[in-house]
């Protein structure tokens, strides 16, 4: 049941999860929606957010068992056993070679993670880098923002906002404000989450949890690269990035 990689071939963070950050309200107003809007070069439309979330709350660690420590993120993507059984997975390559330690470390300041292509690595047959970060969202409960490089001459970028370490079963609010600023033409797909079975949702590891995805594409890598930027401005706690 474990979720594979964004665009996995066939057949084959700045802030630690603080108790800032693990108690971070899902309470995205019009204010936090603004800031967003106005990375994007002052856009300002009436948000759905507002009116649709009302006061939800993310699950908090005692009620999501699932949720993974920091320390224990950072023990595995190094090779490391974990401290609780079930934090990984040996099926579920979590260690990270130097390069992806370098670029785990600037997707923790960058609040997105930047892939050339899916972030496949042959050998070890998937993206660590990927799961480590993925893992991490979950640990400091915010969506896995993902950059994937497209590669070639008519390479297109592509922007991909997995909702899954949420741990919300419903979903429809916030993918539609992650949707109004990442593209207008983005693809939403959260309903294989929001169908979960309520004690899963909360008790599965991460990598068990199927992705709940907003996406769109991009033929230029600023764009892409300002947009999943201003997708996470949406999640930041108070005051952080304004």
């Amino acid at each position: 049941r474990q979720a594979s990689s964004p665009n996995a071939p066939a057949g084959e963070g700045v802030m630690p999860a603080s108790t800032l950050v693990l108690s971070l309200l899902l309470v995205m107003t019009t204010p936090s929606l603004a800031v967003a809007l106005r990375a994007l070069g002052g856009r300002a439309r009436t948000s759905t957010l507002s009116s649709a979330m009302g006061p939800a709350e993310l699950p908090p660690p005692a009620q999501a068992p699932g949720r993974p420590t920091f320390e224990d993120v950072l023990r595995i993507s190094r090779g490391q056993a974990a401290k609780r059984r079930g934090t990984g997975s040996r099926g579920v390559p979590h260690r990270l070679n130097a390069a992806e330690r370098r670029d785990f470390d600037v997707a923790l300041e960058r609040r997105y993670v930047s892939l050339r292509g899916s972030g496949w690595r042959r050998e070890r047959g998937d993206s660590p880098l990927w799961n480590v970060y993925r893992l991490y969202c979950d640990s400091a409960a915010i969506p896995c923002i993902t950059v994937q490089r497209g590669q070639g001459v008519d390479a297109v970028d592509e922007v991909t906002v997995d909702l899954s370490p949420l741990r919300l079963a419903e979903l429809g609010a916030t993918a539609a404000a992650c949707a109004e600023v990442l593209s207008d033409s983005a693809a939403v797909n959260v309903a294989v989450l929001e169908n979960m079975d309520r004690d899963d949702l909360l008790l599965l590891p991460v990598w068990q949890l199927p992705m709940a995805t907003v996406s769109g594409r991009f033929t230029e890598r600023a764009e892409a690269k300002r947009r999943a930027a201003a997708v996470a401005q949406l999640f930041a706690a108070p005051g952080e990035g304004q």
